[in-house]
């Protein structure tokens, strides 16, 4: 087997998986981790924040305490060994690993909406809804009331959470 073949084989064992951060240390564990030459994703959101004497747009992650990392699970120990890295994100004593058009989803809806919304509520009711125009054309959700508003809820079921989005009516319909 040769380095390239060798490479090949590498990148097709890679997944996503969670890290779990230590509480706000989710920028510093993502520089880290590109220090360490390890593909991550930390979406980050903008929001107002509100001082006694002034407002401040700043950028603050999406999930709280999260950041993806793109590894070989072999790499597991490479990661937790990262400062500010408590664990990886489990279920049934097994890192969850998240789809890559879940992770693709994540990065339309954060590059194209400023007000998103994570929640982890059981969605029950609503429509199932295609998104027909727009950056996200072709993803689904289910239309939902939030707040006294119409949104579209994103599933992103390997981390059992919702993004909430503002979407104009003539951009989705029913499937």
């Amino acid at each position: 087997m040769n380095l390239l073949d060798l490479d090949t084989k590498l990148e097709k064992d890679q997944k996503w998986y969670v890290a779990y951060t230590m509480s706000r240390q989710e920028k510093k564990v993502f520089k880290l981790l590109e220090q360490k030459q390890i593909k991550s994703f930390l979406p980050l959101k903008k929001s107002v924040k509100q001082w006694s004497d002034r407002k401040k747009i700043v950028e603050e992650p999406l999930f709280t305490s999260y950041v993806f990392v793109h590894i070989d699970i072999r790499c597991y120990y490479n990661v937790v060994s990262t400062s500010g890295v408590v664990r990886f994100i489990k279920f049934n004593e097994k890192p969850i690993e998240v789809k890559n058009c879940e992770i693709e989803k994540i990065k339309k809806i954060v590059e194209n909406f400023k007000q998103i919304e994570v929640n982890n509520e059981k969605l029950l009711i609503g429509d199932r809804v295609l998104i027909i125009k727009g950056y996200l054309k072709g993803i689904d959700g289910i239309l939902v009331e939030f707040r006294g508003k119409k949104k579209v809820a994103i599933k992103i079921d390997s981390i059992n959470l919702n993004l909430l989005i503002d979407l104009p009516l003539e951009y989705i319909k029913k499937i």
